[in-house]
């Protein structure tokens, strides 16, 4: 079903149209198919067929992307992992999900071909010979079919893998699409992970209308993607709030003019409003779109067009169409989410009890509970408050780690901020500020506006480094490492 609407229906309305492209080279929708089906073939040879689950740890690449449609057209589960996953979480997943091979690039082929996965590892080479001699053979999948796992990053504790199949994939990327209003017109540039189900996604919506994706590196320079944006005359610019933040008070996005973007979208976290309103102000024809979605249940809400009121009140926009949600335990209009529709995935693999804490029935019909805090208003408007392991308890009192990090991402010279909860006996939680700018000149004056700002937050401790802090995988703050760090000083 998804090779069908990813590349056959290409096939045959835009087979020498540009699908995607990757430095200086550029694959037509015919040629992903060709090479698909080289890879497909060299795959069946040794023996990995339909069922069978298969991980995959590359960079952003063309050999990624056709290493994921390879193992969708054989109906194989594929597995695509974080490019820096640590040999422990490796050996967590092979553990777990039992895969009959990972296909890997040159790179990490050099390290897990010496180890005890040499039976598995297969190499992603660009040199695997298209298939162009016509008729072919692929898969026959069921709507029920799995399509992929994707491993959640379990900061603090084992990752859960979140299991996906092919008719709650091929729902959520065409919502997503119709909410975005992207057609095969459109230019999307992505420098997501694929690892990660945000950047997984830009292959999947691209495809499916017919679009022409361009791919670049996570490592890719942040100072160089304005210019890339303008090179390739992007419409489309998926983001996380980190990225877009170091764009903005970098003021990269001020020195270029860019005609043809027409929306930067957002999630991941939440989008701060005055980054909404300084992206209004330098780039008034683009439309920002704040999103909310996990990956248990791909995407949950998108925020309408030209409802930029909306948007500064903080939301995160109204649930997709065919998606409904409610609030648990709500107390003073908040509660916890949760969301039913298509496109709620089937649990994690192999672990009932802990899909059973988080995956129920509601009339009927699959309900996810996301553990994330919202309100909603009366016209359906949905607002993250926060999660609920994301506030601190410092002396009886919760502290919202979102609302202090928004405060203090406020001041211009701040690029990035995490609150982080240091445990201690006598009064929970002890609260630590770090704050990363661009200059050290301004460290007494930074902290001393940030005591100003934070007034009556009792604040432990104010760390200002001109160091960018850790992300993970999927360019998220790392608390976890930060927390370390502040225990082993």
């Amino acid at each position: 079903m998804l090779y069908k609407c990813l590349i056959e229906d290409n096939l045959r309305d835009n087979a020498d149209k540009i699908a995607l492209r990757y430095h200086q080279y550029n694959y037509k929708y015919s040629d992903l198919h060709n090479f698909t089906m080289g890879l497909k073939e060299s795959l069946s040879i040794k023996g990995i067929k339909k069922g069978d689950r298969v991980i995959i740890i590359s960079k952003n690449s063309p050999m990624e992307v056709i290493a994921i449609l390879a193992t969708i057209s054989l109906g194989v589960v594929f597995v695509p992992l974080p490019y820096d996953i640590s040999e422990k979480r490796l050996d967590y997943v092979v553990k777990d999900c039992e895969p009959a091979a990972i296909l890997v690039d040159e790179e990490r082929y050099s390290q897990l071909d010496q180890g005890h996965y040499k039976q598995q590892v297969i190499l992603l080479s660009d040199d695997v010979i298209p298939n162009t001699d016509g008729p072919y053979h692929r898969e026959i999948l069921d709507r029920d079919d799995l399509a992929y796992i994707i491993y959640t990053s379990g900061s603090t504790s084992q990752p859960k893998g979140v299991v996906a199949c092919q008719r709650q994939v091929l729902f959520a990327a065409k919502a997503i699409n119709e909410a975005l209003k992207n057609t095969k017109e459109d230019i999307l540039l992505c420098r997501i992970p694929l690892s990660f189900d945000y950047g997984l996604y830009q292959v999947l919506m691209s495809f499916m209308i017919g679009a022409e994706l361009i791919l670049i590196d996570e490592k890719e320079l942040v100072q160089n993607i304005p210019y890339l944006l303008k090179k390739y005359n992007v419409t489309a610019f998926p983001v996380v709030p980190a990225l877009i933040n170091m764009l903005v008070k970098s003021k990269l996005l001020e020195r270029i003019e860019l005609p043809n973007l027409r929306y930067m979208s957002s999630t991941g976290d939440v989008l701060p409003t005055y980054i909404i309103n300084k992206l209004d102000e330098i780039m008034p024809h683009v439309e920002v779109i704040p999103m909310y979605g996990l990956t248990e249940c791909k995407r949950v809400s998108v925020m309408p067009y030209g409802d930029k009121e909306k948007k500064l009140e903080g939301s995160c926009g109204i649930p997709l169409p065919g998606t409904e949600v409610k609030l648990l335990n709500k107390k003073d209009g908040v509660g916890e989410l949760a969301v039913m529709g298509p496109h709620v995935m089937c649990g994690y693999w192999g672990d009932i009890e802990e899909t059973s804490k988080y995956y129920t029935y509601y009339n009927g019909r699959a309900m996810l509970k996301t553990g994330d805090l919202f309100k909603i208003d009366n016209e359906g408007y949905l607002y993250f408050v926060g999660r609920t392991k994301s506030f601190i308890k410092n002396n009886g009192y919760r502290v919202n780690v979102l609302e202090l990090e928004t405060i203090l991402n406020s001041q211009e010279k701040v690029r990035e901020v995490a609150v982080i909860g240091i445990e201690n006996v006598d009064i929970g939680e002890e609260i630590v500020c770090i704050l990363s700018v661009n200059d050290l000149i301004d460290k007494d004056s930074i902290i001393k506006e940030s005591k100003k700002l934070l007034s009556g937050i009792k604040v432990k401790k104010y760390i200002v480094t001109k160091e960018l802090l850790p992300k993970n995988s999927n360019g998220k703050i790392n608390r976890k490492i930060l927390k370390e760090q502040i225990k082993s000083k």
